[in-house]
């Protein structure tokens, strides 16, 4: 048995009970079960690998050359039973946000990367959208919402051993075509794993994709800390894009590692915020690397040698991403100031108010908060598209009175504060 195919075998037939059971992120789970035993995926992961190594050897046989920044249509799946899982257009935008920013180099923490490892931090010149064009060419906002009888969903089985979260029909939701867009089902997983991911050649197509529980998508008014800051999707996605946990398949006193070169061999996984330096294998460890388990404010940068992989992955088995027209520009219909067009949530709010506002019109609009007396207790000017949440958690339980001025155009929205 070759050294890769070696890798395959002891990656996907893993230890599930032990590590899916001390771990934040399922993918050696949703791995070990479709890919234990299982000769074919072995076979096709092998394939992939051998393709992987090919494409970034030639790729870096070539002079350097400027490319485009590559942008990826993204579907967000939301299924939820109960109706705080239900979130919000603004999380899943924050989320977006988030990732963007990560994938960018444009995270605000890269301070938290240690002198060692700052010239490894790049770019990876990948952007994620919404899909503005859904796979039949009509207009969309790159989310679906489909209610559920069934809780924790993202972890639940039906007989025949599938997936709900995958299918229509098991109370669910179908994913459009992985070849084109990247499918985010947001559902309960009970809170553990926080998410997982399929890497490439791994799940059957209609469960190609990134699954995150909703308590951890998303930045905007997110309490959920330490994994509050969108990275758990950032980790998920890199999976998708064919990247390995930064210690490889398992904690294997340092016999196998990430088939990264510019990534240190690391023994394990790191939790919390660990203080630098950090070592194991014989050198320091890469803690605040997208791929290993810190929390969120201490995760800040993917490496080059990540980037290839990632790459490749697109030139290869994502091939059919590059080619998506699923951010492809539809001109909207005019959209005006009326009560269609404003969204404010959740009602009762207790925390944090969100405001979503569909208008095409760039005009400054006026927002004023009113309590029960008539009395204006807040206010704002802000552009439709940067208007994003409220935190009324100073304000004294009771009736509101949102109000919305754009131009000769008012509305009136009543809330209640708990």
């Amino acid at each position: 048995m070759n050294k890769l195919l070696l890798f395959f075998t002891l990656f996907f037939c893993t230890q599930l009970n032990a590590q899916f059971l001390d771990e934040h992120c399922g993918q050696s789970y949703i791995s070990s079960f479709h890919g234990s035993n299982n000769e074919e995926v072995i076979t096709q992961r092998n394939e992939i690998e051998k393709f992987t190594s090919e494409w970034i050897q030639n790729y870096q046989a070539q002079p350097i050359q400027q490319r485009e920044v590559i942008t990826i249509p993204v579907v967000v799946h939301v299924v939820w039973n109960e109706a705080e899982e239900n979130i919000s257009d603004l999380q899943i935008e924050s989320q977006i946000d988030a990732t963007n920013a990560d994938f960018r180099k444009l995270n605000a923490n890269l301070s938290k990367i240690p002198d060692e490892f700052l010239d490894h931090a790049v770019d990876i010149e990948i952007e994620f959208c919404l899909a503005t064009v859904d796979p039949f060419g009509n207009a969309t906002n790159g989310i679906t919402r489909t209610q559920t009888d069934f809780q924790n969903i993202a972890t639940l089985y039906a007989p025949g051993n599938e997936l709900r979260i995958f299918n229509d029909d098991l109370g669910g939701k179908n994913g459009w075509s992985p070849e084109k867009y990247l499918n985010i089902w947001v559902g309960s997983t009970g809170g553990f794993p926080l998410g997982y991911a399929c890497m490439p050649g791994t799940c059957p197509s209609w469960e190609d994709g990134v699954i995150i529980d909703p308590l951890v998508f998303g930045t905007t008014c997110n309490t959920k800390a330490p994994f509050n800051l969108g990275r758990t999707t950032t980790h998920e996605i890199g999976h998708f894009f064919n990247l390995y946990h930064i210690w490889g398949s398992a904690s294997d006193e340092c016999q196998e590692d990430d088939l990264v070169d510019d990534t240190p061999f690391q023994n394990g996984p790191h939790f919390g915020c660990p203080i630098y330096p950090t070592s194991s294998c014989g050198s320091n460890d890469m803690f605040v690397n997208y791929m290993d388990y810190s929390d969120d404010e201490c995760l800040a940068m993917f490496t080059e040698g990540q980037k290839l992989r990632m790459l490749a992955a697109l030139n290869g088995p994502r091939s059919g991403l590059l080619t998506s027209n699923g951010c492809g520009l539809i001109t909207p219909s005019p959209r005006s100031l009326n009560n269609n067009s404003v969204l404010i949530f959740p009602n009762p709010v207790i925390n944090c108010l969100h405001i979503d506002l569909d208008l095409d019109n760039q005009t400054p609009i006026l927002i004023s908060l009113y309590n029960a007396m008539g009395q204006r207790v807040l206010s704002s000017v802000n552009t439709p598209d940067d208007v994003r949440s409220v935190d009324v958690t100073s304000l004294v339980p009771g009736v509101y009175f949102v109000n919305f001025e754009l131009g000769n155009q008012s509305i009136t929205k009543r809330i209640v504060v708990e």
